[in-house]
């Protein structure tokens, strides 16, 4: 199993299956990851602003569009 070398502590429990049906040499692994992630405070948050004003022009209302099927 291939990991970067910064992530090898996330790596639990790393185990072969010899019986599983496999047309190759190559044994099936099964692996456990553990993940710790960072929470992000509010000012790190990106926020999404929407351009409601693009929405008026025709030309953007026709690409974005959904035609019912018939």
């Amino acid at each position: 199993m291939l990991i970067q070398n910064r992530w090898k502590t996330s790596l639990k429990n790393v185990k072969t299956k010899p019986g599983a049906d496999v047309d190759t040499d190559h044994m099936l692994l099964w692996g456990k990851i553990k993940w710790k992630l960072r929470r992000m405070n509010n000012s790190e948050r990106q926020q999404v602003k929407w351009n409601i004003q693009d929405l008026k022009c025709e030309n953007t209302q026709q690409r974005y569009e959904v035609s019912a099927c018939e």
